[in-house]
């Protein structure tokens, strides 16, 4: 009987270290990831306060990560297809900060500007700083082509071409002038 009583104590003594432990994990990347493909299935289905609550909780689960970038972008797309037009510029905005060489946000951020009257202002604004910033180029001929001045803004982004050829971004924006001249001709 000793000896039972004393190989339960020994069981009850191990078990507790040796007994499984919850483990809890939060792949946050995943989670999203998951965010941001219910926004996008949201902002298709054209529910687009529901998408902007999905895309704004994938940015605040990774707000460091590249693939914020596209979580951005997709929430300006959103606030685009609502008429939040200076939501979007920030939205837009905020992708350029995190990955600045992806064509498509700087694209998009002019679009907002052409949407909230924005364009003089900001080829103002670009005519003067472009200098101390390549990607100022895209911008500055992406506001000229939205504002009607195709050859003045195929000009400066094909300067920019010839000016920063190895760039992630060149091959967007050659592709870019490869239609908009067929589309011009």
């Amino acid at each position: 009987m000793k000896k039972l009583i004393a190989l339960a104590l020994i069981l009850l003594a191990t078990s507790s270290v040796y007994a499984a432990k919850p483990y809890f994990s939060l792949d946050v990347a995943k989670n999203a990831a998951t965010h941001n493909n219910l926004g996008l299935i949201r902002l298709e289905d054209g529910y687009y306060d529901m998408a902007i609550a999905e895309f704004q909780l994938a940015i605040d689960l990774n707000p460091t990560s590249k693939a914020c970038a596209t979580y951005y972008n997709n929430l300006g797309t959103t606030y685009m297809k609502i008429g939040s037009y200076k939501q979007a510029q920030t939205a837009f905005e905020s992708a350029i900060k995190i990955s600045p060489l992806v064509f498509l946000y700087y694209q998009n951020v002019v679009q907002s500007y052409k949407m909230q009257g924005l364009l003089g202002a900001k080829i103002k604004q670009y005519q003067q700083i472009e200098s101390t910033n390549s990607l100022y180029m895209v911008m500055l001929g992406l506001c000229y082509i939205e504002s009607g001045d195709i050859k003045r803004g195929i000009i400066k982004l094909d300067e920019f071409c010839l000016q920063e050829p190895y760039l992630i971004t060149t091959s967007g924006v050659k592709k870019y002038l490869k239609e908009i001249t067929e589309e011009y001709q």
